[in-house]
């Protein structure tokens, strides 16, 4: 028989746990339906900007999360978007990750998704991991 506060808690990370599981697909069926959809575009520059401010602080860590600001070439005209990818640093140097490749996807809604750079599949996958081993220790 269990406690009545243990039944909270038990509660309470199984729906963190599938909170990290719905994230990460998220995350990653987000990408996969935009790049599915989109149109294929040249990329010219990638610039970094942050995009939200960590509410805690790590020590030795960056304290913000950054999107990038892309310009693309379309049928002969140069425009900017904000890419579908993000960073968040976990190492102790500061500052953004810069990622580049010569190609992208211009999606639907605008957005760009930069071909060659994973971290946005990997932010999933890590977030749906986690979310089954929060699973695997309530059992």
């Amino acid at each position: 028989m269990m406690v009545r506060g243990t039944e909270f808690f038990v509660f309470y990370f199984f729906c963190v746990a599938l909170g990290l599981i719905i994230s990460g697909l998220y995350l990653i069926i987000k990408r996969f339906l935009l790049r599915h959809n989109g149109t294929p575009v040249t990329i010219v520059s990638i610039l970094p900007r942050v995009t939200k401010e960590i509410p805690f602080r790590v020590i030795g860590a960056d304290r913000y999360i950054y999107g990038y600001d892309i310009k693309y070439i379309l049928n002969g005209e140069t425009y900017t978007a904000e890419s579908v990818e993000f960073y968040i640093p976990f190492a102790p140097t500061s500052g953004p990750m810069v990622q580049f490749s010569p190609t992208g996807v211009l999606a639907k809604n605008g957005e760009v998704s930069i071909d060659n750079v994973t971290i946005t599949i990997e932010y999933g996958a890590v977030s749906i991991v986690l979310g089954g081993l929060v699973l695997l220790s309530l059992f």
